[in-house]
């Protein structure tokens, strides 16, 4: 059986992880801005030196698929779920 500060911590872990993922959403959704405006469809380069490897289709996949799908679980009521715990 957990004690009390044990699940104390557990609760507050939680809620600190939900502000990094809510923030983490929020700056994919303003890169999902940033790729639009730069049309980055067509112009972002692969990456190079400690980004070698990762290729311009990588990036759109997380930016623009990975972001789209999140936004959806977010818009059917996740979003206030998290949001709940932050400060």
């Amino acid at each position: 059986m957990t004690t009390a500060s044990r699940q104390q911590n557990y609760i507050t872990t939680v809620r600190q992880q939900s502000e990094l993922f809510w923030k983490a959403y929020l700056f994919l959704q303003s890169a999902q801005d940033e790729w639009v405006a730069q049309d980055y469809t067509t112009n972002l380069a692969d990456g190079v030196d400690a980004n070698e490897g990762i290729t311009a289709s990588m990036i759109s996949d997380v930016v623009n698929t990975t972001t789209d799908a999140i936004t959806g679980l977010m818009n059917s009521g996740h979003a206030g779920n998290i949001t709940s715990l932050l400060d």
